[in-house]
């Protein structure tokens, strides 16, 4: 009844369709032209070298070749003639591009979610002659991001140093080094926050959003709160104030100049302290207050407000020990070969092999060996060993890596974090600990809590009878029960001190150490991954 007012898109009757012709043709439609003309180049080829059945020799379906436009065959067949006449001893080629039964590695080797399997080779013999191919028109980029590029660097870095290389690291610890012995020394009423405890850059940032003078500004060119917001928080995320956002330039609003480290420390800084904003809902809990010093800090509203710019200037500076750390990463010509020999070959990617000397000899089909550019209008090819042509492209590397903190982080993780967030309220007075061997944070503050217990806890005893009213300080030589207040709690405060620089020294010391004896173990220990964008390696 119904149908008469509904319009017949389609026959009633359709003709079926099997479906392994259905992805027949979903595999030729998802196939992109330089694809196709790889397999062209494949087929041509092998006539060339005389194969009674080149197509099936290939690894190709008949009928799905049958489909390919004449032009692509045309372009397979002058090309295939150039490389016949350049080497001849390329055996009976394969199309071995889509890697079925590839392995990834890097996810076993560096513990990163790394799944893409695509072998680097394309087209090959099995042998030497495993060919990456690349169009001399423009070459497929390859932009491995996440955990893909960070289990490529750590390997690039691991043959590296098997070598002989050295990666220089003395400028981002020199920095790291001397910015929490700075820190150790502060008082430690706030953190640095930004997790699940409000901290500095917690009570920093509602300032900004709800009482700096940035949202008039913005307010000039975009009235919609939300894409404020989203601005605000994205600027703020370039100096780490809040959670980093990569793709932080994507929530900017045209028009309007990104907030600068400069802006950022001479404006809005200065305009926080000095300003009516409370930061007493951001401080530990009063609990844990044990100093009169303490008490008289948490009372200051200007100084609490100093205090949470020295912290979010440590933050600040974070980015600097990234920058420095990534120069050098950068700048160092024979680790970027390295970086880009990997890209190009897939060498520990396919094989897990990473102290090997390139280049690569073995079976793996997955792992190209030489680098084949071809030009798709003139027939052109030109032959390179991968190893031989990584040695030329160092500098692919500069501009297009980036190095970061894990976006979640640990306490043995991010540096920043864990050194301001070692508060009194992290220190546990009565507690015991298996001593381990294994140099991680954690096992370095109980190491040297260990050292500090027992006059911790005794002057910890003090101050406590001391409120109780049981201790006779006129015997213990303290003119007064305030005198005798002040003093423990300087002698406490001292203790403490002791131990954060002791912490902190050691740490600095161990990614010293780590970075002259295994980079990734310090690149791991920090917590640090690697992104790579827009090199340009083909696949």
């Amino acid at each position: 009844m119904l149908q008469k007012y509904v319009r017949q898109l389609r026959p009633i009757q359709e003709k079926y369709v099997a479906p392994v012709i259905k992805i027949h043709s979903l595999l030729m439609e998802s196939d992109t032209e330089q694809d196709l003309v790889e397999k062209t180049i494949t087929v041509e080829f092998n006539k060339l070298k005389g194969s009674k059945n080149p197509i099936n020799d290939a690894l190709l379906d008949e009928e799905e070749y049958s489909k390919i436009k004449p032009s692509l065959v045309e372009t397979g067949r002058k090309v295939a003639s150039t490389l016949y006449k350049k080497d001849s001893s390329i055996g009976i080629l394969k199309h071995l591009g889509r890697g079925a039964n590839a392995t990834n590695y890097y996810g076993s080797l560096y513990g990163v979610e790394a799944k893409d399997t695509t072998p680097k080779t394309d087209i090959g013999d099995e042998g030497k002659n495993n060919l990456s191919l690349k169009e001399a028109a423009g070459a497929q980029l390859m932009s491995p991001k996440g955990e893909e590029s960070t289990g490529l660097v750590k390997s690039a870095v691991d043959r590296y140093t098997s070598a002989g290389g050295k990666v220089d690291a003395s400028k981002a610890i020199k920095l790291l080094s001397e910015e929490l012995d700075t820190l150790a020394v502060k008082e430690m009423v706030l953190t640095v926050g930004g997790g699940k405890i409000k901290g500095s850059k917690d009570a920093f940032q509602d300032w900004y959003f709800n009482k700096s003078d940035r949202r008039k500004e913005l307010a000039k060119k975009e009235k919609d709160l939300e894409k404020q917001n989203r601005h605000m928080k994205a600027e703020l995320s370039v100096h780490k104030i809040t959670t980093q956002d990569k793709k932080y330039k994507d929530k900017l609003i045209k028009g309007i100049t990104p907030l600068s480290k400069e802006d950022l420390r001479n404006k809005y800084f200065k305009s926080f302290i000095g300003s009516e904003y409370a930061i007493k809902g951001f401080v530990i809990p009063d609990s844990y207050l044990k100093t009169d010093n303490d008490r008289a800090l948490v009372k200051d509203n200007k100084k609490l407000q100093q205090k949470v710019v020295e912290i979010l200037d440590i933050a600040i500076k974070q980015k600097e020990f990234l920058k420095n750390l990534s120069n050098e990463f950068k700048t160092n010509n024979e680790f970027a070969k390295y970086v880009i020999y990997e890209a190009a070959s897939g060498h520990t990617k396919f094989t897990g092999d990473v102290k090997g000397t390139p280049p690569y000899t073995g079976s793996n089909n997955s792992v190209a060996k030489r680098l084949m550019t071809y030009d798709a209008k003139t027939g052109g090819v030109e032959l390179e060993d991968i190893w031989d042509w990584s040695q030329k492209s160092g500098s692919l590397l500069v501009d297009n890596l980036q190095i970061d903190f894990k976006s979640s982080r640990t306490s043995r993780a991010g540096y920043t974090k864990f050194a301001v967030s070692i508060d009194k309220k992290s220190i546990p007075i009565n507690s015991s600990y298996e001593h381990s061997q294994i140099q991680t944070i954690e096992n370095i503050i109980q190491d040297e809590y260990s050292n500090i217990y027992s006059s911790l806890n005794s002057s910890v005893r003090d101050l406590q009878r001391l409120d109780e009213g049981i201790l006779d300080y006129v015997k213990k030589g303290f003119k007064s029960a305030k005198d005798a207040v002040v003093k423990v709690g300087k002698k406490i405060r001292d203790i403490l001190t002791r131990f954060l620089k002791a912490v902190f020294s050691r740490f600095t010391e161990t990614v010293k150490n780590l970075f002259s004896t295994n980079p990734n173990e310090a690149l791991d220990f920090l917590g640090i991954d690697f992104d790579i964008a827009g090199i340009k390696v083909f696949k």
